[in-house]
């Protein structure tokens, strides 16, 4: 690993990460000098080698990287979320960010990890709204009567966006496949 001019280790591709001096920024930063990694139980495991404090575990590597894409333009960078098999060779990589918010070009790889991971979290988005569609409609009739049509009106809206949204991530991926 090389140095920077100010003595600290700094990743294969010669960015370095800001200073910090809270845990979850010193995570944040042996995360960077860590990556591209397949699986967050290998990025703990090169973690974990340079860590010098408590033990960490999945929680800590997976709470660093929530707080890391919350905050993707205070510390310059990101991991996106990616989706695909865990297997997929370097899916965990570093997405510069520039002040704006906007995000630098990646490579074509890296491309499709973001795009598996869009797809990936569209789905589960459009799940979760009809699983939640669902169980309103079940909970409606048990409501106060005033509330009772308001809560079916409401079930059927979330149901029927969950539908809208995979016919629209099917028609986007077809679009980007052609």
């Amino acid at each position: 690993m090389a140095k920077n001019k100010k003595g600290r280790q700094s990743a294969a591709n010669g960015k370095t990460a800001p200073k910090k001096t809270k845990k979850i920024d010193l995570l944040i930063d042996i995360i960077f000098s860590v990556l591209p990694a397949t699986t967050q139980e290998e990025i703990l495991e090169k973690v974990a080698k340079r860590w010098k404090g408590a033990p960490l575990d999945l929680g800590d590597i997976s709470n660093a990287l929530g707080h890391l894409r919350r905050n993707a333009v205070k510390y310059g960078w990101t991991v996106p979320y990616v989706g695909g098999a865990p297997t997929d060779k370097g899916r965990y990589f570093i997405a510069e960010v520039n002040p704006d918010g906007s995000r630098k070009k990646c490579s074509p790889q890296n491309v499709q990890h973001l795009r598996r991971g869009y797809e990936r979290t569209k789905k589960t988005v459009a799940r979760y709204d009809n699983n939640e569609g669902v169980a309103l409609g079940i909970l409606a009739p048990t409501l106060p009567a005033h509330l009772q049509s308001a809560a079916k009106r409401e079930a059927h809206r979330m149901i029927g966006f969950s539908k809208d949204q995979m016919k629209m991530l099917a028609d986007f991926s077809a679009k980007l496949d052609a």
